[in-house]
Protein backbone atom coordinates (compact mmCIF):
# COMPACT_ATOMS: atom_id res chain seq x y z
CA UNK A 1 0.00 0.00 0.00
CA UNK A 2 1.29 3.81 -1.08
CA UNK A 3 2.87 5.65 2.18
CA UNK A 4 1.48 8.79 2.69
CA UNK A 5 4.02 11.99 3.32
CA UNK A 6 2.55 15.42 3.98
CA UNK A 7 4.80 18.18 3.29
CA UNK A 8 3.96 20.88 5.81
CA UNK A 9 4.41 24.77 5.17
CA UNK A 10 4.50 26.48 8.49
CA UNK A 11 3.29 29.58 7.60
CA UNK A 12 4.38 31.88 10.42
CA UNK A 13 7.76 30.56 10.42
CA UNK A 14 8.37 29.91 6.76
CA UNK A 15 10.15 26.36 7.80
CA UNK A 16 9.84 23.56 6.12
CA UNK A 17 8.46 20.55 8.28
CA UNK A 18 7.56 16.67 7.57
CA UNK A 19 5.19 14.85 9.41
CA UNK A 20 2.50 11.65 8.98
CA UNK A 21 -0.75 12.27 9.34
CA UNK A 22 -3.69 10.61 8.91
CA UNK A 23 -5.09 11.07 5.18
CA UNK A 24 -8.72 12.32 6.47
CA UNK A 25 -7.32 15.02 9.14
CA UNK A 26 -7.31 18.71 6.97
CA UNK A 27 -6.71 20.79 9.82
CA UNK A 28 -3.06 20.78 12.51
CA UNK A 29 -4.28 21.99 15.87
CA UNK A 30 -1.86 24.58 17.32
CA UNK A 31 -1.68 26.82 20.40
CA UNK A 32 -1.36 30.16 18.75
CA UNK A 33 -4.45 29.25 16.38
CA UNK A 34 -2.95 29.20 13.09
CA UNK A 35 -3.12 27.09 10.11
CA UNK A 36 -0.41 25.36 8.32
CA UNK A 37 -0.85 24.56 3.93
CA UNK A 38 0.47 20.78 3.43
CA UNK A 39 0.89 19.00 0.39
CA UNK A 40 0.25 15.04 0.23
CA UNK A 41 3.11 12.68 -1.61
CA UNK A 42 2.86 9.38 -2.42
CA UNK A 43 5.22 6.71 -2.61
CA UNK A 44 3.50 4.37 -5.03
CA UNK A 45 4.70 1.51 -6.75
CA UNK A 46 4.97 0.93 -10.59
CA UNK A 47 3.29 -1.33 -12.62
CA UNK A 48 5.20 -3.58 -15.12
CA UNK A 49 7.79 -1.40 -17.13
CA UNK A 50 7.06 -0.23 -20.86
CA UNK A 51 7.56 -1.96 -24.02
CA UNK A 52 10.78 -0.39 -25.79
CA UNK A 53 10.89 -0.71 -29.46
CA UNK A 54 13.68 -3.26 -30.76
CA UNK A 55 14.81 -4.02 -26.90
CA UNK A 56 14.36 -5.84 -23.86
CA UNK A 57 14.65 -6.51 -20.32
CA UNK A 58 17.79 -7.40 -18.66
CA UNK A 59 18.15 -9.83 -15.91
CA UNK A 60 14.56 -8.96 -14.37
CA UNK A 61 11.87 -11.21 -14.53
CA UNK A 62 8.47 -8.96 -15.31
CA UNK A 63 6.76 -8.54 -12.72
CA UNK A 64 3.15 -7.37 -11.69
CA UNK A 65 4.57 -4.14 -9.69
CA UNK A 66 7.78 -3.07 -8.67
CA UNK A 67 8.94 -0.57 -5.78
CA UNK A 68 9.86 3.13 -5.62
CA UNK A 69 13.24 3.86 -6.62
CA UNK A 70 13.33 0.02 -8.67
CA UNK A 71 16.02 0.68 -11.47
CA UNK A 72 15.44 -1.53 -14.83
CA UNK A 73 17.86 -1.95 -17.67
CA UNK A 74 17.23 -3.09 -20.97
CA UNK A 75 19.49 -4.54 -23.85
CA UNK A 76 19.03 -4.18 -27.80
CA UNK A 77 17.78 -6.87 -29.78
CA UNK A 78 19.92 -8.30 -32.25
CA UNK A 79 21.06 -5.99 -35.38
CA UNK A 80 20.94 -2.91 -33.01
CA UNK A 81 22.32 -0.93 -30.43
CA UNK A 82 22.71 1.88 -28.41
CA UNK A 83 25.29 4.19 -27.53
CA UNK A 84 24.73 4.15 -23.52
CA UNK A 85 22.33 1.82 -21.15
CA UNK A 86 18.43 2.13 -21.45
CA UNK A 87 17.49 2.33 -17.88
CA UNK A 88 14.53 3.22 -16.48
CA UNK A 89 13.71 4.32 -12.79
CA UNK A 90 9.95 3.98 -10.80
CA UNK A 91 9.59 7.22 -9.30
CA UNK A 92 6.04 8.10 -8.03
CA UNK A 93 4.47 5.59 -9.69
CA UNK A 94 5.70 6.37 -12.69
CA UNK A 95 8.78 5.19 -15.02
CA UNK A 96 11.12 7.50 -16.21
CA UNK A 97 14.04 7.00 -18.43
CA UNK A 98 17.34 8.26 -16.89
CA UNK A 99 18.50 9.50 -20.52
CA UNK A 100 16.39 9.85 -23.70
CA UNK A 101 18.13 6.69 -25.51
CA UNK A 102 16.86 4.16 -28.17
CA UNK A 103 17.76 1.04 -29.84
CA UNK A 104 18.79 2.09 -33.26
CA UNK A 105 19.96 0.17 -36.32
CA UNK A 106 23.33 -1.25 -36.32
CA UNK A 107 25.33 -0.04 -39.13
CA UNK A 108 27.53 -2.63 -41.47
CA UNK A 109 29.58 -0.20 -43.36
CA UNK A 110 29.98 -0.07 -47.09
CA UNK A 111 28.94 -2.99 -48.74
CA UNK A 112 32.03 -3.06 -51.30
CA UNK A 113 32.50 -2.28 -54.81
CA UNK A 114 33.30 -5.14 -57.65
CA UNK A 115 34.95 -4.35 -60.82
CA UNK A 116 32.59 -4.19 -64.42
CA UNK A 117 29.59 -3.82 -62.21
CA UNK A 118 27.56 -1.68 -59.98
CA UNK A 119 24.91 -1.95 -56.83
CA UNK A 120 21.50 -0.35 -55.80
CA UNK A 121 20.01 -0.23 -52.41
CA UNK A 122 17.10 -2.25 -52.99
CA UNK A 123 15.92 -2.34 -49.27
CA UNK A 124 16.21 0.65 -46.83
CA UNK A 125 18.02 4.02 -47.72
CA UNK A 126 21.13 3.53 -45.29
CA UNK A 127 23.97 0.80 -44.77
CA UNK A 128 22.23 -0.27 -41.51
CA UNK A 129 20.46 -3.52 -40.34
CA UNK A 130 17.73 -4.99 -42.48
CA UNK A 131 19.17 -3.23 -45.71
CA UNK A 132 19.45 -5.10 -48.87
CA UNK A 133 21.98 -4.42 -52.09
CA UNK A 134 21.93 -5.57 -55.71
CA UNK A 135 24.53 -6.29 -57.48
CA UNK A 136 24.80 -6.11 -61.81
CA UNK A 137 27.29 -6.43 -64.35
CA UNK A 138 28.06 -3.45 -66.56
CA UNK A 139 27.14 -4.35 -70.84
CA UNK A 140 29.37 -7.27 -71.72
CA UNK A 141 29.64 -8.82 -68.56
CA UNK A 142 27.84 -11.81 -66.80
CA UNK A 143 28.00 -12.34 -62.68
CA UNK A 144 29.61 -15.74 -62.16
CA UNK A 145 28.72 -15.89 -58.50
CA UNK A 146 26.01 -17.45 -57.04
CA UNK A 147 24.43 -14.61 -55.25
CA UNK A 148 23.73 -11.05 -56.69
CA UNK A 149 22.85 -9.23 -53.00
CA UNK A 150 24.31 -9.06 -50.09
CA UNK A 151 22.11 -8.34 -46.41
CA UNK A 152 23.08 -6.19 -43.81
CA UNK A 153 22.77 -8.64 -40.57
CA UNK A 154 23.49 -8.21 -36.97
CA UNK A 155 27.11 -9.55 -37.64
CA UNK A 156 27.98 -7.66 -40.93
CA UNK A 157 27.23 -8.05 -44.65
CA UNK A 158 25.95 -11.65 -45.09
CA UNK A 159 27.13 -13.02 -48.85
CA UNK A 160 30.69 -12.45 -50.83
CA UNK A 161 30.88 -9.74 -53.27
CA UNK A 162 29.66 -10.68 -56.36
CA UNK A 163 31.85 -11.64 -59.67
CA UNK A 164 31.24 -10.10 -62.86
CA UNK A 165 33.90 -11.61 -66.01
CA UNK A 166 33.27 -10.94 -69.50
CA UNK A 167 30.29 -12.44 -70.90
CA UNK A 168 30.66 -16.25 -72.92
CA UNK A 169 28.69 -17.80 -75.50
CA UNK A 170 26.14 -20.00 -74.51
CA UNK A 171 24.74 -23.12 -76.37
CA UNK A 172 21.79 -24.26 -77.83
CA UNK A 173 20.17 -27.55 -76.95
CA UNK A 174 22.48 -30.43 -75.90
CA UNK A 175 22.84 -33.11 -78.37
CA UNK A 176 20.59 -36.01 -78.94
CA UNK A 177 21.95 -39.90 -77.78
CA UNK A 178 20.62 -43.00 -79.42
CA UNK A 179 18.79 -44.96 -76.98
CA UNK A 180 19.39 -42.37 -74.15
CA UNK A 181 17.68 -39.29 -72.64
CA UNK A 182 18.57 -36.00 -70.55
CA UNK A 183 17.22 -36.52 -66.85
CA UNK A 184 16.52 -32.74 -66.75
CA UNK A 185 13.85 -30.30 -68.69
CA UNK A 186 15.57 -29.91 -71.98
CA UNK A 187 16.09 -25.47 -72.39
CA UNK A 188 16.53 -23.96 -75.67
CA UNK A 189 19.85 -22.24 -74.13
CA UNK A 190 22.48 -22.82 -71.46
CA UNK A 191 25.31 -20.76 -70.19
CA UNK A 192 29.01 -21.30 -69.97
CA UNK A 193 30.07 -24.02 -68.25
CA UNK A 194 26.46 -25.64 -67.88
CA UNK A 195 25.97 -29.31 -67.45
CA UNK A 196 23.44 -31.81 -68.78
CA UNK A 197 23.40 -35.43 -67.76
CA UNK A 198 22.07 -38.35 -69.41
CA UNK A 199 20.80 -41.63 -68.68
CA UNK A 200 20.28 -45.16 -70.71
CA UNK A 201 17.02 -46.90 -71.37
CA UNK A 202 16.42 -50.44 -70.20
CA UNK A 203 18.50 -53.34 -71.76
CA UNK A 204 21.33 -50.50 -72.65
CA UNK A 205 24.34 -49.50 -70.99
CA UNK A 206 26.11 -46.27 -70.71
CA UNK A 207 29.67 -46.22 -72.72
CA UNK A 208 31.29 -42.53 -71.42
CA UNK A 209 31.10 -40.12 -69.11
CA UNK A 210 26.92 -39.45 -68.21
CA UNK A 211 27.57 -35.88 -67.90
CA UNK A 212 28.41 -33.35 -70.82
CA UNK A 213 29.67 -29.52 -70.25
CA UNK A 214 28.97 -26.61 -72.35
CA UNK A 215 31.92 -24.44 -73.06
CA UNK A 216 31.72 -21.20 -75.29
CA UNK A 217 29.30 -22.45 -77.18
CA UNK A 218 30.17 -25.79 -78.13
CA UNK A 219 28.81 -29.19 -76.25
CA UNK A 220 31.17 -31.52 -75.18
CA UNK A 221 30.43 -35.45 -76.69
CA UNK A 222 27.58 -37.28 -75.38
CA UNK A 223 27.86 -40.91 -73.93
CA UNK A 224 27.02 -43.65 -75.89
CA UNK A 225 24.49 -46.51 -74.63
CA UNK A 226 24.88 -49.92 -75.75
CA UNK A 227 23.00 -52.99 -75.89
CA UNK A 228 22.94 -54.86 -72.31
CA UNK A 229 20.74 -57.97 -72.17
CA UNK A 230 21.88 -60.93 -70.15
CA UNK A 231 19.34 -63.42 -69.95
CA UNK A 232 17.95 -65.22 -67.18
CA UNK A 233 17.71 -69.22 -66.18
CA UNK A 234 14.50 -70.90 -64.82
CA UNK A 235 12.66 -68.68 -62.85
CA UNK A 236 12.73 -69.35 -58.93
CA UNK A 237 10.55 -71.76 -57.19
CA UNK A 238 7.79 -70.65 -54.41
CA UNK A 239 6.25 -72.67 -51.80
CA UNK A 240 2.92 -73.60 -52.15
CA UNK A 241 2.89 -72.15 -55.27
CA UNK A 242 3.27 -72.53 -59.12
CA UNK A 243 4.36 -70.52 -62.28
CA UNK A 244 1.39 -70.36 -64.69
CA UNK A 245 2.96 -69.95 -67.78
CA UNK A 246 5.23 -72.84 -69.58
CA UNK A 247 8.29 -72.65 -67.11
CA UNK A 248 11.47 -72.26 -70.24
CA UNK A 249 15.15 -72.93 -69.44
CA UNK A 250 16.32 -69.19 -70.53
CA UNK A 251 14.58 -65.44 -70.20
CA UNK A 252 15.48 -62.73 -71.83
CA UNK A 253 15.99 -59.44 -70.00
CA UNK A 254 12.77 -57.76 -69.39
CA UNK A 255 10.99 -61.25 -69.48
CA UNK A 256 7.92 -61.51 -66.44
CA UNK A 257 6.84 -64.62 -65.29
CA UNK A 258 3.38 -64.80 -63.31
CA UNK A 259 2.99 -67.21 -60.23
CA UNK A 260 -0.41 -68.29 -58.70
CA UNK A 261 -0.99 -69.89 -54.87
CA UNK A 262 -2.52 -73.37 -54.28
CA UNK A 263 -5.61 -73.39 -52.80
CA UNK A 264 -5.92 -72.29 -49.01
CA UNK A 265 -2.95 -70.12 -49.44
CA UNK A 266 -2.75 -66.47 -50.59
CA UNK A 267 -0.50 -64.48 -52.10
CA UNK A 268 2.15 -61.96 -50.08
CA UNK A 269 3.92 -59.42 -52.23
CA UNK A 270 3.23 -59.04 -56.30
CA UNK A 271 2.31 -61.99 -57.98
CA UNK A 272 4.53 -61.47 -61.39
CA UNK A 273 8.09 -61.07 -61.21
CA UNK A 274 10.54 -59.91 -63.89
CA UNK A 275 13.90 -60.72 -65.43
CA UNK A 276 16.38 -57.78 -65.29
CA UNK A 277 20.12 -58.09 -66.96
CA UNK A 278 20.32 -62.40 -65.68
CA UNK A 279 18.64 -61.65 -62.34
CA UNK A 280 15.08 -62.26 -61.78
CA UNK A 281 13.13 -60.34 -59.02
CA UNK A 282 11.80 -62.29 -55.64
CA UNK A 283 9.24 -64.61 -55.78
CA UNK A 284 6.13 -63.60 -54.33
CA UNK A 285 4.94 -66.10 -50.93
CA UNK A 286 2.26 -68.12 -50.34
CA UNK A 287 0.94 -68.13 -46.89
CA UNK A 288 -1.60 -69.98 -45.06
CA UNK A 289 -4.93 -68.24 -45.25
CA UNK A 290 -6.14 -69.52 -41.65
CA UNK A 291 -9.33 -67.13 -41.23
CA UNK A 292 -10.29 -65.70 -37.41
CA UNK A 293 -13.08 -65.41 -35.28
CA UNK A 294 -14.85 -62.46 -33.86
CA UNK A 295 -12.52 -59.76 -32.56
CA UNK A 296 -11.53 -59.26 -28.60
CA UNK A 297 -13.69 -56.79 -27.33
CA UNK A 298 -12.07 -53.88 -25.07
CA UNK A 299 -12.87 -52.50 -21.65
CA UNK A 300 -15.06 -49.31 -22.86
CA UNK A 301 -13.94 -49.20 -26.14
CA UNK A 302 -15.82 -50.41 -29.66
CA UNK A 303 -15.67 -51.39 -32.93
CA UNK A 304 -16.29 -49.36 -35.99
CA UNK A 305 -17.39 -51.62 -38.38
CA UNK A 306 -20.29 -54.66 -37.67
CA UNK A 307 -18.65 -57.19 -36.32
CA UNK A 308 -18.70 -60.76 -38.51
CA UNK A 309 -18.57 -64.08 -36.67
CA UNK A 310 -15.49 -65.12 -39.58
CA UNK A 311 -12.33 -62.86 -40.99
CA UNK A 312 -9.99 -64.23 -43.52
CA UNK A 313 -6.05 -63.42 -43.15
CA UNK A 314 -5.22 -60.29 -43.80
CA UNK A 315 -8.41 -58.57 -42.51
CA UNK A 316 -8.88 -55.45 -40.17
CA UNK A 317 -11.31 -53.78 -37.38
CA UNK A 318 -10.91 -50.48 -35.99
CA UNK A 319 -11.44 -49.78 -32.40
CA UNK A 320 -12.72 -46.39 -30.93
CA UNK A 321 -13.29 -45.12 -27.44
CA UNK A 322 -15.89 -42.77 -25.99
CA UNK A 323 -15.31 -39.12 -25.26
CA UNK A 324 -12.43 -38.11 -22.61
CA UNK A 325 -11.39 -42.00 -22.88
CA UNK A 326 -7.33 -42.34 -23.95
CA UNK A 327 -6.81 -44.87 -26.73
CA UNK A 328 -3.70 -46.60 -26.06
CA UNK A 329 -1.95 -48.75 -28.61
CA UNK A 330 -3.07 -49.23 -32.53
CA UNK A 331 -6.54 -48.58 -33.25
CA UNK A 332 -6.30 -51.09 -36.01
CA UNK A 333 -6.06 -54.74 -35.65
CA UNK A 334 -5.07 -57.36 -37.88
CA UNK A 335 -5.63 -61.00 -38.11
CA UNK A 336 -2.67 -63.13 -38.84
CA UNK A 337 -2.72 -66.39 -39.73
CA UNK A 338 -5.92 -67.17 -37.56
CA UNK A 339 -4.90 -65.01 -34.57
CA UNK A 340 -5.85 -61.19 -33.69
CA UNK A 341 -2.80 -58.80 -33.31
CA UNK A 342 -2.98 -57.09 -30.04
CA UNK A 343 -5.78 -54.78 -29.18
CA UNK A 344 -6.05 -51.06 -28.12
CA UNK A 345 -7.21 -50.15 -24.45
CA UNK A 346 -8.65 -47.30 -23.56
CA UNK A 347 -7.85 -45.15 -20.34
CA UNK A 348 -10.29 -44.13 -17.92
CA UNK A 349 -10.79 -40.77 -17.12
CA UNK A 350 -11.37 -38.40 -14.15
CA UNK A 351 -14.27 -35.94 -13.22
CA UNK A 352 -13.00 -33.50 -10.07
CA UNK A 353 -15.51 -34.51 -6.86
CA UNK A 354 -16.94 -30.98 -5.01
CA UNK A 355 -17.21 -33.51 -1.75
CA UNK A 356 -13.35 -34.78 -2.29
CA UNK A 357 -12.68 -30.65 -3.19
CA UNK A 358 -14.52 -29.56 0.37
CA UNK A 359 -13.22 -32.33 2.59
CA UNK A 360 -9.73 -30.81 1.22
CA UNK A 361 -10.45 -27.01 1.66
CA UNK A 362 -9.82 -26.33 -2.43
CA UNK A 363 -11.40 -25.70 -5.01
CA UNK A 364 -10.61 -25.41 -9.18
CA UNK A 365 -8.53 -22.41 -10.07
CA UNK A 366 -10.04 -20.31 -12.76
CA UNK A 367 -7.03 -18.79 -14.62
CA UNK A 368 -5.39 -22.08 -14.95
CA UNK A 369 -8.10 -24.49 -16.31
CA UNK A 370 -9.54 -22.24 -18.61
CA UNK A 371 -8.81 -24.68 -21.56
CA UNK A 372 -10.53 -27.59 -19.80
CA UNK A 373 -13.13 -29.13 -20.16
CA UNK A 374 -15.03 -27.85 -17.06
CA UNK A 375 -18.40 -26.88 -15.80
CA UNK A 376 -19.22 -23.55 -14.95
CA UNK A 377 -21.67 -21.65 -12.71
CA UNK A 378 -21.53 -17.85 -11.72
CA UNK A 379 -18.09 -17.44 -13.07
CA UNK A 380 -16.42 -20.45 -10.85
CA UNK A 381 -15.66 -23.86 -12.12
CA UNK A 382 -17.62 -26.34 -10.37
CA UNK A 383 -16.72 -29.66 -12.28
CA UNK A 384 -14.09 -30.78 -14.91
CA UNK A 385 -13.58 -33.54 -16.86
CA UNK A 386 -9.66 -35.05 -17.48
CA UNK A 387 -8.52 -37.30 -19.68
CA UNK A 388 -5.99 -40.00 -18.53
CA UNK A 389 -2.34 -38.23 -17.76
CA UNK A 390 -4.26 -34.72 -18.46
CA UNK A 391 -3.44 -32.44 -15.31
CA UNK A 392 -5.46 -30.03 -12.87
CA UNK A 393 -5.07 -27.10 -11.31
CA UNK A 394 -6.36 -26.72 -7.36
CA UNK A 395 -6.36 -23.24 -5.19
CA UNK A 396 -6.91 -23.45 -1.35
CA UNK A 397 -10.14 -21.82 -0.35
CA UNK A 398 -10.06 -18.47 1.56
CA UNK A 399 -8.35 -18.88 5.08
CA UNK A 400 -6.47 -22.02 3.86
CA UNK A 401 -2.88 -22.69 3.05
CA UNK A 402 -0.79 -25.16 1.36
CA UNK A 403 2.73 -25.46 1.95
CA UNK A 404 4.30 -26.47 -1.82
CA UNK A 405 1.80 -24.44 -4.07
CA UNK A 406 3.34 -27.00 -6.73
CA UNK A 407 1.09 -29.56 -4.74
CA UNK A 408 -2.17 -27.85 -6.01
CA UNK A 409 -1.07 -29.39 -9.27
CA UNK A 410 -2.72 -33.26 -9.40
CA UNK A 411 -2.42 -35.63 -12.79
CA UNK A 412 -5.40 -37.91 -13.74
CA UNK A 413 -3.86 -41.61 -13.68
CA UNK A 414 -6.36 -44.02 -15.47
CA UNK A 415 -9.50 -42.46 -13.33
CA UNK A 416 -8.00 -41.93 -9.92
CA UNK A 417 -7.29 -37.97 -9.03
CA UNK A 418 -5.52 -37.35 -6.12
CA UNK A 419 -6.67 -34.43 -4.29
CA UNK A 420 -3.70 -31.78 -2.35
CA UNK A 421 -4.94 -30.56 1.25
CA UNK A 422 -5.08 -27.33 2.68
CA UNK A 423 -4.80 -26.53 6.40
CA UNK A 424 -6.23 -23.97 8.07
CA UNK A 425 -3.78 -20.63 8.75
CA UNK A 426 -5.52 -19.31 11.99
CA UNK A 427 -5.42 -22.81 13.68
CA UNK A 428 -1.96 -22.97 12.43
CA UNK A 429 -1.28 -19.65 14.50
CA UNK A 430 -2.59 -21.31 17.10
CA UNK A 431 -0.86 -24.69 17.38
CA UNK A 432 2.55 -22.89 16.71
Amino acid sequence: MPRLILLLVIVSFTTLCYATISPDKERIETTTEFYAKFTPVYESNCTKPPKIENAFLIGDMEEETYPQGHKVIYGCHPGYLSFYKIQMLCLDGKWRMLRDLQCRKKPCGHPGDIPFGSFQLINGDQFVFGAVVEYSCDDGYQMVTKHKTRICSASGWINQLPQCEVHKIPCGRPPHTAHGEIIETIKDSYSSGSTVTYKCLQTFKLQGRNTIKCQDGIWDEPPLCVVHKIPCGRPPHTAHGEIIETIKDSYSSGSTVTYKCLQTFKHQGRKKIKCQNGIWDEPPLCVEDTPCGKPPHILYGDITTTIKDRYSSGSTVKYKCPQFYNLKGSGVIKCRKGIWTEPPLCLEPCTTSQKNMSENNITLSLNQNRNKECDQKEQQIVKCYLKHNETIWFACLPGYKISDPKELKSKCDRGILTYPRCFNRQLERNTN
